[in-house]
């Protein structure tokens, strides 16, 4: 019985915890937004392709759709067709929303399961060095986008120096053999090796 307890109170909080990610985007985007969205998720087994809906007005406008990135997403569709927003890569174009908001009510559905973004090249050269605060505003500026399946090569470099260490390497032949943080894509993809470095160990 306090098995079955403690689970349901882990996936309580699991869903608070979830239920807010998109909320937390918003006020990250701009203090009081999340306010005027509302936020419902419906997935269910039977559905396959990703979805945003789109209806209210006035006071809030309701997001419903299949996941959080489609929710966010059906926010951006808003943000930017409606409130003549938008939120950028390079720089946002975010005025305070009006106390009424357009009322809407719109549908966008599609059949493409993985959006994906980022290549080798772009992760060295342009994120080796972020910091939190900056991926976190990358990852929202992914939701907002629909991206669902960006490249993820964090952590690809202590791979490859944990099995070099097994096949007998030692730590100074390792660190001499890989590259710098801004050259690990060419590292990867199996054209370079030591430039940029020794990689420290943190």
């Amino acid at each position: 019985m306090k098995k079955h307890f403690l689970l349901l109170v882990f996936l309580l909080l699991a869903a608070v915890v979830e239920a807010n990610s998109v909320k937390q985007m918003l006020e990250r985007l701009q203090k009081g937004l999340s306010s005027r969205f509302k936020i419902e998720i419906h997935s269910s087994s039977g559905q396959r392709d990703d979805y945003f809906e789109l209806y209210g007005g006035g006071r809030k406008v309701t997001v419903r759709a299949n996941n959080y990135v489609s929710a966010a997403f059906g926010i951006n569709w808003y943000l930017k067709y409606y409130c003549h927003a938008h939120v950028s890569f390079c720089e946002d174009q975010l005025p305070q929303l009006p106390a009424e908001l357009p009322h809407v009510k719109e549908r966008h559905a599609t059949k493409l399961s993985d959006n994906f973004y980022m290549n080798y090249c772009t992760f060295s050269y342009t994120t080796a060095f972020w910091d939190w605060k900056r991926w976190e505003r990358e990852i929202d500026l992914m939701a907002l986008n629909g991206i669902n399946m960006p490249m993820a090569m964090v952590g690809a470099e202590a791979v490859w120096r944990n099995m070099l260490l097994k096949f007998g390497y030692t730590l100074p032949e390792v660190k001499e053999f890989l590259c710098g943080p801004a050259y690990f894509g060419w590292l990867l993809m199996g054209n370079l090796e030591n430039i940029g470095g020794p990689l420290p160990d943190e």
